[in-house]
């Protein structure tokens, strides 16, 4: 024991007469053109370190950096693609002596990343990581990579800003706080993160718990992943996130919100400028009302029910995303309403205006109830078509064409009416008359507050006409019967 004990210290004495040399003699700040070139070299871009680069002793031995800064690259180095006021690295000592990389903590403070693209189209982070005359195609990952360990990530105060100067469009994310547990390649670890939101004037909150995997071949997952923003709550959330040929693909997609389950495929393309994002996604039992109110602020429509759509879109072209939006999918919901339309209403008070009756007061809630409603779509440039819609109540039979506008958020729908049961209205006029005859219906006008018009004199005009058709033709084949009965005398 005494001998082990002896040798113990000798190997620790020994580590740390080596560790007293290299702060003593020598001075990081010497290597600061050097590491400047290995950054350049790997991935394109200036490194500037404008602070002092200096030893951390405390808790474990380290390197510090203060006020680092990494350009964009390709003529766009007016931008700096990230800064931050503090970079701390620390390194194991034991594990590099068996020639393991073993990172201490990663302390980031005040980072700031900085996503633009320029007016001609060029966007700093195109190309990233990418060396001079290297392929498209994903290389094999290094082989240290498999063996490294990280002691945790922490980073406070980040910013993220996003610059379009093609279309004018700006976001930002600020108050950025991020904690990763020790990670270690192809285990899982815990993060979290939280952070605000900003576009158009509106703010938002967001957190992010879960756990992250970062596997040798670069790939990586997020597992039992919780996501708030705002009032939208997603949970179970977990992805696949791989490189390949095509892109940044993430498959499978799994997570749970509105009451409902999420699937899905997006790929992010890498090769295009315009950086197209393609996307095979379900709903399913999800409430879509609260989904619409907290996507697009729109809650005239309410119901539980499944929403499929495949399809891309550009993420970096000259119009706004929505406006290159080409899909296809379909809706189906159940139990639900349109709210702010009472359509049967609407019949009763055209009927009695045409009558010389007054209006029933609008007391009557204004929604339309429905059993059923479902439609195919085609989106096209943003642009959304379904000529299949139809909406099934007790009271009503609704089938027709809509057009909608979503950047815009404008619709044109064409509707058919037809009233298979009997709607009183608070005067106690019946719709009898109307039973089983078409009525149509136009909707114009924004999401949230549409116009409706019903042609209803025309309906009136081809219901009275067919009784009297008939009546004409009954006095004549009376009339040729008397007449034949006469010859026959």
């Amino acid at each position: 024991m005494r001998w082990i004990l002896i040798t113990l210290g000798s190997v620790i004495a020994l580590i740390g007469l080596a560790v007293s040399a290299l702060v003593v003699l020598i001075d990081p700040d010497d290597y600061r053109d050097s590491i400047s070139e290995v950054v350049q070299a790997q991935t394109g871009r200036s490194l500037s370190i404008d602070g002092s680069i200096s030893w951390a002793l405390f808790p474990r031995l380290g390197i510090d950096l203060r006020e680092v800064s990494l350009g964009s690259g390709g003529g766009l180095n007016e931008f700096a693609f990230f800064s931050a006021k503090r970079l701390s690295l620390g390194i194991e000592i034991m594990p590099l002596l068996r020639g393991e990389l073993a990172l201490e903590a990663i302390t980031i403070d005040a980072p700031v990343l900085n996503l633009v693209r320029a007016t001609n189209g060029k966007a700093n982070w195109q190309d990233f990581g990418r060396q001079a005359n290297a392929s498209d195609s994903p290389s094999e990952p290094p082989q240290w990579l498999a063996g490294l360990s990280l002691g945790g990530i922490s980073l406070s105060d980040g910013q993220i800003r996003f610059n379009d100067q093609v279309t004018g469009k700006r976001w930002q994310a600020s108050d950025v706080d991020f904690a990763l547990e020790t990670l270690i390649i192809g285990r899982s670890s815990g993060f979290s993160a939280d952070g605000q939101f900003e576009q158009d004037n509106a703010t938002d909150q967001a957190t992010i718990a879960g756990e992250l995997t970062i596997r040798a071949d670069r790939s990586l997952s997020l597992e039992k992943t919780n996501l708030q923003i705002d009032d939208i709550a997603i949970t179970d959330f977990n992805v696949d996130v791989a490189i390949t040929p095509a892109g940044i693909r993430l498959h499978p997609i799994n997570a749970r919100f509105f009451e409902g389950d999420y699937q899905g495929d997006v790929t992010l393309v890498r090769q295009s400028a315009n950086r197209p994002l393609r996307f095979n996604e379900s709903l399913t039992n999800t409430q879509v009302g609260p989904l619409l109110a907290a996507l697009v602020d729109v809650d005239q429509l309410v119901g539980k029910g499944t929403v499929d759509l495949t399809g891309e879109l550009e993420l970096a072209g000259q119009a706004s995303a929505i406006e290159t939006l080409n899909a296809s999918g379909g809706l189906s919901l159940r139990d639900g309403a349109i709210e702010g339309i009472n359509i049967a209403q609407v019949i009763r008070n055209a009927l009695a205006r045409l009558e010389g009756r007054k209006p029933t007061s609008e007391s009557t809630a204004q929604r339309t109830d429905f059993s059923q409603l479902s439609a195919t779509l085609s989106i096209v440039n943003g642009i959304a078509h379904s000529n299949d819609l139809a909406l099934d109540s007790p009271l009503l039979r609704i089938r027709g064409e809509v057009r909608s506008d979503l950047a815009a958020q404008t619709l044109n729908a064409n509707l058919t009416v037809n009233i298979v049961d009997t709607l009183e209205g608070q005067d106690g006029q019946a719709l009898e008359s109307l039973r089983g005859i078409p009525i149509p219906l136009q909707v114009t006008g924004p999401w949230g507050d549409p116009s409706i018009r019903v042609n209803i004199a025309k309906v009136i005009e081809q219901t009275q006409s067919e009784p009297i058709r008939e009546r004409i033709e009954q006095e004549v084949n009376e009339l040729r019967d008397r007449i034949e009965g006469l010859f026959n005398e």
